[in-house]
């Protein structure tokens, strides 16, 4: 079983500044994965209005465009640590440009079109990390979150640390 690594801030700095050279690339790439993280936004919204009526928890943090350059970071800190420990595909669509969700714990993807069909698999798999940031590792108190980047809708559990949104 793999573990997760937790990035540093230069890891951080540096998977960010790659980012924005890439989204430097053909103008029908960035088209698409513009139109991709459109979507992603709306959906996110959707999916986090229903788990409230649903009575989730209320320190669930509804998607915002990724411009706050908190919320960017955050997300990218949840990101590299879920890669560090392998992330397993739950569709064959994760390598197009469309809106995808990534599970922090255990971690795992899946386009948003395919979520309804895998949902079942993803949710039954174990966790690995229960009761620990998946963004710097802390076991202090945890809300659930779900931030966009780009194209990527990243659910997972992190702290008051890393999430000044959340609220205890």
């Amino acid at each position: 079983m793999n573990e997760r690594r937790f990035p540093t801030e230069e890891e951080v700095n540096t998977w960010l500044a790659d980012r924005h050279a890439a989204s430097h690339g053909s103008v029908a790439k960035v088209d698409q994965v513009e139109a991709a993280a459109e979507e992603t936004l709306t959906r996110t919204k959707k999916a986090a209005r229903i788990g409230l009526n649903l009575g989730l928890d209320a320190s669930i943090h509804i998607g915002e465009e990724s411009t706050n350059p908190l919320i960017v970071r955050l997300a990218a800190r949840m990101l590299l640590t879920a890669k560090s420990a392998g992330v397993t595909p739950f569709c064959p669509h994760v390598d197009q440009v469309r809106p995808l969700y990534i599970l922090c714990d255990p971690p795992s993807i899946v386009c948003t079109d395919c979520i309804a069909t895998a949902a079942e698999r993803m949710v039954g798999q174990p966790f690995r990390w229960e009761g620990q940031c998946d963004a710097c590792g802390s076991r202090d108190a945890l809300g659930h979150v779900m931030v966009n980047l780009d194209h990527m809708i990243i659910g997972g559990n992190v702290c008051a640390q890393c999430n000044p949104h959340f609220k205890t």
